[in-house]
């Protein structure tokens, strides 16, 4: 994720390509952030699991 970071901030690549790279990681620390805040240990594994799916999915597209 961080080389995908860097590597669309060169001044060559557009703004939407950024804002594309920065996705994953804002997901991957949103689903943290909510794990953090759930009790039960179901609901934690479940919600990194699909914020992790979810970054993936979109690094990946």
């Amino acid at each position: 994720m961080i080389l995908g970071t860097v590597w669309s901030l060169t001044p060559a690549r557009e703004v939407l390509e950024t804002f594309l790279a920065l996705v994953p990681c804002v997901l991957f620390v949103a689903s943290s952030l909510i794990s953090t805040l759930l009790f039960d240990g179901w609901i934690e594994f479940v919600a990194v699991l699909v914020g992790q799916l979810l970054s993936l999915s979109l690094m990946l597209s």
